[in-house]
């Protein structure tokens, strides 16, 4: 994406990140003919360059699907929620051992603290995975020029939350994958009217202004 935004801006200095704004800007914004978006024109100027395979960003994407309906705030939520109740049944388990009498109490409670002694180190493992995520979220969200700590990245005290570039990165992908079929229409198009990949050059042009505004 980039790599694209980069393009987008090639007479320009080569950008260090890129926005959804920016994304969401590509997917709207048309020529004057209404139909071909700065997307499209990226997408047919990157196949008539030979770097299409900058356009298979959208393999990298796919995870996206599977994750976008998982809330890392309600995640980071249950996670606190766990550890507090992990909390309150360690002292309680720690209690009863207290007052236990006799020896069937005592193998109870010893097979019963082996067990909770498993599932603590489990929580350990999964809490070090958590401080990770958290960072990786954090990452994510300033990489695409979003605030960590705002309500629309879901910030609060679950942390921060990063469905909404999720669901933005899910509609890019899409919209590649959509003007790519476009272009290739066209192509077959004007392949068989005997129009050269070259026409339109007036739609060309007018898209080519709009992406040489900073994205």
């Amino acid at each position: 994406m980039l790599a694209i935004g980069n393009f987008m801006n090639q007479r320009g200095q080569a950008a260090g990140g890129i926005t959804l704004d920016s994304l969401i800007k590509m997917m709207q914004t048309k020529g004057v003919d209404k139909k071909t978006t700065i997307l499209d024109y990226v997408v047919k100027s990157l196949i008539d360059k030979n770097e299409s395979k900058v356009l298979e960003v959208t393999y990298d994407l796919e995870v996206i699907d599977k994750v976008a309906h998982v809330s890392s705030k309600e995640v980071i939520k249950g996670m606190e929620t766990l550890q507090k109740n992990f909390i309150m049944l360690t002292t309680e388990n720690k209690n009863d051992a207290d007052t236990g009498t006799n020896s069937d109490d005592e193998l109870y409670q010893s097979r019963l603290n082996n067990r909770v002694g498993q599932y603590e180190l489990l929580l350990s493992n999964v809490t070090k995975v958590q401080a990770i995520m958290k960072n990786k979220i954090v990452e994510v969200i300033e990489y695409f020029g979003e605030d960590a700590n705002s309500n629309s990245s879901g910030g609060g005290q679950g942390g921060p939350d990063i469905n909404k570039i999720f669901s933005t990165l899910q509609i890019f992908r899409k919209a590649i994958n959509e003007s790519k079929i476009i272009v290739e229409r066209r192509e077959k198009s004007n392949a068989r009217n005997g129009v050269g990949s070259s026409s339109g050059g007036g739609r060309s042009r007018s898209v080519s202004r709009d992406r040489e505004s900073k994205y």
